[in-house]
C-alpha cells in the first residue's frame, strides 16, 4: 500500500517527515476508516496534515496547499508526501487559481433552484454563460455561484494566474498504477478487515461527537454506516 511504500522511502531518505495527500486522512475521529498510520509508524518518521480537521468544518483544498507549502518551506530534510487523492496533488505540482470564496446563502439558494427546475434545466442556464462548464451537479452549482456572484465563469477564473505551483526540479512524482481489478479486491479486503477493526463502533463514536444531524460523507463509507446506523439502508 501507499503507506508502505512511503515509509520504504523514509528509510531511504535523510530525516524525512510524511506527508499526507489524502482527502480523507486530514480529519479527527476516523482512524480506522481513513486508514491512519499507527502509532508504531508514526514513532518512525515525522507525519505531516494526519487528523488535522475537524468533518463538520470547511477544509478546502487551497487551505491544504497553503498549509503544505508552509511545511516545504520550514521543515528539515526530505518530505514525501503520499496520498491517494489525485487532485490534491495534481494541484500541489500545477497549481491552484484562487477564486472568490461563495456566499452561503448564494449557494443554498443555487442549490433549491437546481432542485426545482432539475437537473437539465439547470445545466443549460449555465451551458449559456459557459460551454465548457464542468457537468457534475456539485461543480454546476459552484459554477453557477460563481456567474452570479462574479460575473465570471469557472472557466474565466481559470484564465487568471495560479500560485501554489512546484518548481519541476524541485519534486520527483512516483505513480503507483495497480490493475483495477487488484483495487476493487484489495478494496473489499480492506473495507471487511476496517469493519472487524470496529469501524461501526467509531461511526457510533462519530455520531456521539458530532450529533446525528452531522454529514460523513466526506469519510468513504462513513456515511453508508451512519444511514444503517440511523435504519435508512
Amino acid at each position: 500500500g501507499k503507506t508502505a511504500l512511503s515509509l520504504e522511502y523514509a528509510k531511504a531518505g535523510k530525516n524525512a517527515s510524511i506527508i499526507n495527500a489524502d482527502a480523507s486522512a486530514v480529519y479527527k475521529n476516523f482512524s480506522i476508516l481513513t486508514a491512519q498510520p499507527s502509532a508504531t509508524q508514526r514513532l518512525q518518521f515525522p507525519h505531516l496534515m494526519f487528523e488535522i480537521a475537524e468533518v463538520v468544518e470547511d477544509f478546502s483544498v487551497a487551505k491544504w496547499l497553503e498549509m503544505v507549502h508552509e511545511i516545504l518551506e520550514s521543515v528539515e530534510g526530505e518530505k514525501i508526501i503520499v496520498g491517494g487523492t489525485c487532485m490534491y496533488v495534481y494541484l500541489l505540482i500545477n497549481g491552484l487559481v484562487e477564486m472568490e470564496k461563495i456566499d452561503e446563502a448564494l449557494r443554498k439558494e443555487a442549490t433549491t433552484k437546481f432542485e426545482e427546475v432539475g437537473y437539465e434545466v439547470f445545466l443549460q442556464e449555465v451551458l449559456k454563460q459557459d460551454p465548457l462548464s464542468a457537468r457534475d451537479r456539485q461543480r454546476l452549482i459552484n459554477n453557477y455561484c460563481l456567474l452570479k456572484q462574479t460575473g465570471k465563469s469557472f472557466t474565466d477564473w481559470q484564465k487568471q494566474p495560479k500560485k501554489f505551483a512546484l518548481p519541476k526540479e524541485s519534486y520527483n512524482l512516483v505513480k503507483v498504477m495497480p490493475p483495477r481489478e487488484d483495487v476493487y479486491q484489495n478494496c473489499n479486503v480492506r473495507f471487511e478487515k476496517m469493519l472487524e477493526e470496529g469501524a461501526i463502533e467509531e461511526i457510533e463514536r462519530a455520531i456521539k461527537i458530532y450529533g446525528k444531524g452531522s454529514s460523513f460523507k466526506k469519510i468513504i463509507g462513513a456515511g453508508e454506516i451512519k444511514d444503517y446506523l440511523e435504519g435508512i439502508l
